[in-house]
C-alpha cells in the first residue's frame, strides 16, 4: 500500500518550491526525497544548514565537485534559504509545525 501522506507531502513541497525564485526545483530523485524527509521531520524548524546537508548527501556520488559539498560556513546559501522557506511553507500547510 502506498503511503498517501508521503505523496501529499511531496506534492505540497513541489507546489511551494514552484512559488519561489528557485532556479531549479527537483521534480524527482534523491534530493526531492531528502527535502521531503526534512519537511516531515523538521517541519517549520528546518534550517538552511539542514537543506545544505541534504543537498551535500544527494550530490556526494554524482557531483563530487559541486559547491554544496563545501562546508556550510564557506558558501553562499541563497538557494538553501529559498528551499528552506519552501519546506517551511509546505510543512505549515500540512500542519507539520512541531519537531
Amino acid at each position: 500500500m502506498i503511503d498517501t501522506r508521503i505523496m501529499q507531502a511531496q506534492a505540497t513541497l513541489l507546489m511551494a518550491m514552484g512559488e519561489t525564485d528557485i532556479d531549479y526545483a527537483p521534480r524527482e530523485g534523491r534530493l526531492l526525497d531528502l527535502y521531503t524527509v526534512l519537511m516531515l521531520v523538521k517541519g517549520v524548524e528546518c534550517s538552511t544548514e539542514d537543506v545544505h546537508d541534504a543537498s551535500a548527501v544527494a550530490r556526494q556520488r554524482e557531483q563530487p565537485g559541486h559547491p554544496d559539498r563545501e562546508p556550510f560556513s564557506d558558501i553562499e546559501n541563497s538557494v538553501a534559504l529559498l528551499v528552506r522557506d519552501a519546506i517551511r511553507s509546505a510543512a505549515g500547510q500540512l500542519g507539520n509545525v512541531a519537531v
